[in-house]
């Protein structure tokens, strides 16, 4: 029976009962078993009603009442057994049966009978997974706990016969009544406990009879110092006790004491089987107490909620945990309020390592904002609000961290982080309970928002909750049976009564209380000599049965009040879980190729016999000959990687004393807690604090003198570079998600396994190179085509040395190689020799038309495009890793094909001499000029679908014969692009190869000038004529070439610049899709507003600049980087975001004012000032060696204009100045244009345009010297 409590009171939050639909609000109100949900009123109080259990408003007294008469009629129980047993047992031993027979042949049996039932209770597979699991892993630190208690239980029952055999039943239960002596003596000796009506449990009894008096004091010492030890070992309450006390008198025989069998009950608690006579009559009592052992059991486990806790999780597994197996994983979760984290992570984490922690819920950070961190192979996620002290974080160990698929921060005390483990979802919160003194609003707005987190997550997901409630369970269940395990400390509040309805309603309980600890092993806090208990950990009620163990562990000094405290929870494997496969491959450190290894290297590489062979015309196996020594001379001079990314660690600057002081304080700390006396506790407190200065002051000068040395190196030439990798380290670090590993499917589901996510890359690179493409058929590759002319068969000249030579020298270095780890730096290292070598080989391949095989290989590499969901393929592209040696052939083959064919001038993207900023200054002065005389100016910009991607082959071959190339030339292109074949590289592992029958491909040095070559075709005019027209003759030409526009991403501006309104209402569309008009859009990384303006480019530039500084902060803010090498920073990577295409800007002293002002905040964060030190913008500028920006926008207007004046006329960006566009300026001031800022520039420096001929007196006059 239930009954509905209701409540008036304020103080106690309601729960909502816990919905099985994981959206509530669609939740369907079921009678009998749902709450009133609260309802506030004037006077702040709230009637809930909810369903509780009926003994949830009893009394403590008539609970402990009732507890009583139950353990006094168990032991009536206990003790009329024992009574039965011992005449039973004297009437059968005096039977011609011996007791070294009955032991002999009751050891034959046990394999017969017991243990076949065991297995069969063992293996007994529970449909809701709660039950019988798999038999029990002995490991080998259990047999030295396990053999002496069965060895002691042998003699203890052989020498119990043996008394009762020579003595009458009178004396013998005479003697066994001097059991509680043996226990005290015992319980003094081992566990140190002194009862406190010791000298009555002393009293002894004289025995005549000495072989039974000696005997039964042999069974006593026996048997009580077997029960002290499991006492010691195996620790279970006292009603879980009683009830294996009964059950085992009921399975004692007087053969019981069997070494092996007493393993067997050690190991399973099961009973074994006894031969005695009557011999059936026997049997059958063994088997019904087995029966009947089993029921209860099987009673217990099907109702995990009874008052009795499961011995599995009370003794089974307490004190050291095992070893992880293979079916299995070993989580420990722990929960700990730091006070503060300043000046405490690098101890935290170390102490986190040392007791191998996975989780670490921590709380009272003091941090603000809502970022992540990575210290010492931990990764720190945090949520802080601005003037609030609570703010908590999660950290998470190094193997797990990039297992994160989802972090939610809700406020400042409560935050959320998903992890895949096993493939299952774990959701891990760290929570802040307000403390007693707050308001009540703040404790219902904290739990009520707990309430909704832990709704939101599905039920089929584990769930382990750690933090700081402020609240006291107590020491009983009191009616919480399912929730709290019985082993608390002190006494509850209404803290701790709001905590139990809050697992109640969520089917949670709290870990902490379900293992029989000492009190120092409970009390998560002390202060001011009080010790109590806030700290918990939660977790599902269903997964109480994975929990091993949880304890405070009092020895770790992390924070100055609270202690660390532990769970470890076993996560068992699925069927076909196989351990991970090593994803790093060694590989050779082609980094170390320079100086004397380098000649080393060359030597031996030259002097191998194969090097310089050239009589073979198979190119294919003069490549396996060639790389097959370099690979081997490379291993054996170079070496190999260990294939495993090195960790970084926070605390590399630790030295031997800095470990040895941070030792000494802790070891002061620990101290200064055990003491008791107060004169004694004062001078440990003393010792304590001066411990603790000593150690601040030595880390400060350690990780001074580290950091200073480190800066000095990254402050020369050698270095430069090196701080550029430190900032983006140190921004990736603060990422919360790093490198993606899971990721969803197209219904958006997040995928765990491996095998799973490598098919989903696979697929979507497998169809986004494959559409629709018909596979390379090897008749084509010949030169035979359907489109082959014979104008096309023109003779060529073989390849020379200088164009190697050349095209080797354009060759970027450090870059990523492909699938045959053979880098451009080997044919550097190598010399005129490799040169010789590549020039004959590239010569044979332009012959034969025939590659090697190993270049037709390639690796894509996902690179996300910073925009959408992370986890989607769609918004990743592929670039792909070839061989760097195919792309110096590639470029080789791209500077003959630039000498026959000239692309048209209106192509800029990968043409030499044509860069992005021309592009942008034509728009713009076409646009300066169509405003100057009052002209409309119309404009769409076409995004093309995936064109890279897309391109079919068949588009490439035509439009190579179309401009006339070589015959030969196309014969090598298409056999380049003949059975090439990709994989993905994933976080998971590389996907199995697939064919690419399509598209371009990523990465090429070719591919841009083939795709600039085919899109020429299309763009050969300027436009002039009506814009819808003009779109539906670029799509149908697209839609030839096998391209697609995306119609989604393509955009129309209108320059009305005329202020006509009565202009034809003709609306811009393809396909009758109508394009919106825009006011700006982002073009080649500029605005371009329709009023011709830069307003909106001089904003964007702002932003984009903060967005460089915010990512460089690592770096930027750091107080013991020297401020010149800020300076250099800033001016190499801040600065020229801000200032790009603003040599195209037509600026006003507003947008010049703007940009000084955001670059004088930037400068003076830099520099750890405010306004309010009083220091002037020189003295700023000076410290870190910046100009003003006004002047670096003159210099590079300046540097600019000087450039289009030495062009040649037939230049575009030449030919834009001389372009005359038709009607009359408008009455009025004129809009400011470019060449007024560069009229006003050359006055202000006294400098003529004839002065921009000679370069080099140009660019000494504009200059400016930082």
């Amino acid at each position: 029976m239930q009954t509905t409590a209701l409540s008036l009171s304020p103080l106690t939050p309601l729960f909502r009962p816990l919905n099985k639909n994981p959206n509530p609000r669609f939740s369907t109100p079921v009678s009998n078993s749902s709450s009133l949900k609260p309802f506030s009123s004037n006077n702040g109080l709230s009637v809930r009603a909810q369903e509780v259990p009926e003994n949830i408003g009893e009394t403590k007294g008539s609970t402990g009442l009732a507890t009583s008469l139950q353990l006094g009629a168990m032991f009536a129980i206990w003790y009329l057994l024992n009574i039965y047993f011992n005449i039973f047992n004297k009437q059968v031993l005096n039977l011609s049966y011996t007791v070294a027979c009955c032991e002999g042949f009751k050891g034959v049996c046990i394999s017969s009978y017991s243990y076949s039932l065991t297995i069969w209770v063992w293996d007994f597979d529970h449909p809701h997974n709660v039950g019988f699991k798999s038999p029990p892993q002995t490991q080998a630190y259990s047999f030295p706990v396990i053999i002496p208690l069965a060895v002691v239980h042998t003699l203890g029952n052989l020498l119990t016969h043996v008394s009762i055999g020579k003595v009458n039943v009178s004396f013998t239960h005479t003697i066994k009544a001097m059991e509680p002596f043996f226990t005290v003596l015992f319980s003094v000796l081992i566990l140190g406990e002194v009862p406190f009506d010791l000298i009555y449990k002393l009293f002894l009894k004289p025995v005549l009879n000495r072989i039974g008096f000696c005997s039964a004091m042999a069974s006593n010492v026996t048997n009580q110092s077997r029960n002290v030890f499991r006492k010691k070992f195996m620790v279970r309450n006292e009603l879980q006790r009683c009830w294996f006390l009964i059950l085992g008198r009921l399975r004692e025989r007087p053969t019981v004491g069997g070494v092996p069998g007493t393993l067997l009950i050690s190991f399973h608690q099961i009973s074994l089987p006894s031969p005695i006579f009557p011999f059936y009559l026997w049997v059958y009592l063994d088997l019904s107490c087995n029966l009947m052992f089993l029921l209860v059991l099987v009673c217990y486990y099907l109702h995990p909620a009874k008052s009795c806790p499961s011995f599995r999780a009370h003794g089974a597994y307490r004190g050291r945990a095992r070893q992880s197996g293979d079916k299995e994983t070993r989580l420990r979760v722990c929960s700990l309020n730091v006070g503060t984290l300043n000046a405490r992570l690098l101890e935290l984490t170390d102490a986190l390592n040392n007791r191998k922690i996975d989780f670490a819920c921590i709380q009272e950070t003091r941090w603000k904002g809502a970022r992540a961190r990575e210290c010492n192979g931990y990764k720190l996620w945090y949520s802080g609000v601005d003037n609030a002290r609570n703010r908590v974080g999660i950290l998470v160990s190094s193997r797990l961290k990039e297992n994160v698929v989802e972090v939610c921060r809700y406020r400042d005390r409560i935050m959320m982080i998903k992890v895949i483990i096993e493939e299952e979802v774990v959701n891990v919160l760290s929570v802040y309970a307000p403390h007693v003194g707050l308001g009540e609003g703040e404790k219902r707005c904290f739990w009520d928002q707990l309430d909704d987190v832990l709704r939101s997550i599905p039920e089929d997901q584990r769930v382990f909750i750690g933090g700081d409630f402020n609240g006291h369970i107590g020491s009983t269940t009191d009616g919480y049976d399912g929730d709290h395990g019985g082993f608390g400390y002190g006494s509850r509040n209404d803290e701790g009564r709001t905590l139990l309805e809050f697992a109640t309603a969520h089917d949670l309980v709290i870990i902490n209380s379900l293992f029989n600890k000492r009190d120092a092993n409970l009390i998560t806090f002390h202060s001011g000599g009080h010790c109590t208990q806030i700290d918990y950990i939660l977790v599902r009620n269903r997964d109480r049965w994975a929990c091993i163990d949880c304890k405070v562990s009092p020895e770790e000094a992390c924070a100055s009040q609270h202690k660390l405290l532990v769970l470890v929870f076993r996560v068992p494997h699925g069927r076909n879980t196989r351990r991970r496969a090593k994803l790093g491959k060694p590989r050779i450190l082609w980094k170390k190729l320079h100086g004397a290894t380098a000649d080393d290297f060359r030597s031996k590489v030259l002097s191998n016999t194969g090097f310089g062979t050239t009589n073979s015309n198979n190119a294919d196996l003069l490549w396996k000959n060639m790389t097959n020594s370099i690979r081997e001379v490379g291993k054996n001079t170079l070496g190999l990687s260990t294939g495993k990314a090195k960790e970084h660690k926070e605390s590399w600057w630790w030295n031997d004393e800095v470990q040895t002081k941070v030792k000494t304080k802790q070891t002061c700390f620990k101290e200064f807690l055990q003491c008791n006396d107060d004169e004694e506790r004062s001078r440990a407190k003393q010792r304590y604090k001066e411990a603790k200065r000593e150690a601040k002051k030595t880390v400060a000068k350690a990780k001074d003198k580290a950091y200073e040395e480190m800066y000095k190196r990254l402050d020369t030439k050698e270095g430069q570079n090196d701080i550029f990798r430190l900032a983006k380290s140190r921004e990736n670090r603060k990422k919360d998600l790093g490198s993606i590993r899971f990721i969803k499917d197209n219904n958006d589901v997040l995928i765990a396994k491996d095998h799973d996510i490598k098919r989903v890359w696979g697929n979507y690179f497998f169809d986004l190179f494959n559409d629709g493409a018909s596979p390379c058929r090897e008749s084509t590759v010949d030169g035979s085509s359907d489109h082959h002319t014979s104008a096309n068969d023109c003779p060529t000249s073989r390849i020379g040395f200088e164009e190697v030579k050349m095209a080797l020298r354009k060759m970027g270095r450090d870059k990523a190689v492909g699938p045959d780890q053979i880098p451009i730096t080997v044919w550097l290292a190598l010399g005129e020799e490799g040169v010789k070598w590549l020039t004959n080989i590239f010569n044979i391949i332009l012959e034969t038309a025939k590659m090697p095989e190993e270049w037709r290989e390639s690796t894509v590499i996902p690179i996300y495009k910073n925009k959408g969901d992370p986890q989607r393929c769609g918004n990743y592209r592929g670039i792909k890793l070839l061989s760097h040696t195919m792309k110096l052939w590639e470029r080789v083959i791209e500077a003959r094909l630039r000498q026959v064919i000239r692309v048209s001038e209106n192509q800029f993207g990968f043409m030499p001499g044509r860069s992005t900023t021309e592009a942008i200054h034509l728009l713009r002065r076409l646009m300066e000029k169509y405003r100057e005389k009052s002209r409309n100016l119309h404009m769409a910009f076409i995004d093309l679908e995936k064109a890279y991607d897309s391109v079919p082959r068949d588009t490439i071959w035509k439009t190579l014969e179309t401009r006339r190339i070589p015959t030969i030339y196309i014969r090598t292109i298409r056999d380049m692009y003949c059975r090439s074949t990709t994989y993905v590289r994933t976080t998971v592992g590389d996907t199995e190869a697939f064919p690419v029958e399509i598209g371009l491909h990523q990465g090429s040095a070719l591919s841009p000038y083939i795709f600039a070559l085919i899109m020429d075709d299309i763009f050969l005019a300027e436009t002039k004529s009506e814009l819808n027209s003009r779109l539906a003759n670029w799509k149908t030409a697209l839609e030839e070439k096998g391209l697609r526009i995306n119609i989604d991403k393509t955009e129309y501006l209108c320059s009305n610049f005329s202020r006509d309104q009565n202009e034809d209402d003709v609306e811009v569309c393809i396909e009758g899709h109508v394009l919106p008009s825009k006011d700006c859009f982002k073009y080649l990384g500029s605005m371009i507003h329709k009023d011709g303006g830069v307003d909106d480019d001089v904003t964007h530039r702002i932003k984009a600049g903060w967005l460089k500084w915010r990512a460089a902060t690592g770096v930027l803010c750091d107080k013991k980087v020297p401020l010149k090498l800020k300076g250099k920073f800033y001016r190499m990577a801040i600065r020229p975001a801000l200032l790009y295409g603003s040599e195209c800007w037509a600026t006003k002293k507003d947008h010049v004012r703007r940009i000084e002002a955001s670059e004088m905040r930037m400068l003076r964060w830099t520099c750890g000032r405010t306004l309010w030190d009083m220091t002037t913008n020189s003295a700023i500028r000076m410290s870190l060696g910046v100009v003003p920006v006004s002047e670096k926008l003159r210099e590079g207007r300046l540097r600019w204009f000087g450039h289009v004046l030495r062009r040649l006329p037939s230049d575009v960006v030449k030919r834009v100045e001389s372009i005359t566009v038709d009607g009359a300026r408008r009455r009025g001031r004129p809009r400011r244009k470019w060449e007024d800022c560069l009229r006003s520039d050359m006055m202000d420096l006294a400098l003529t345009e004839d002065m921009t001929s000679d370069r080099k007196v140009w660019r000494l006059k504009t200059r400016i010297v930082e």
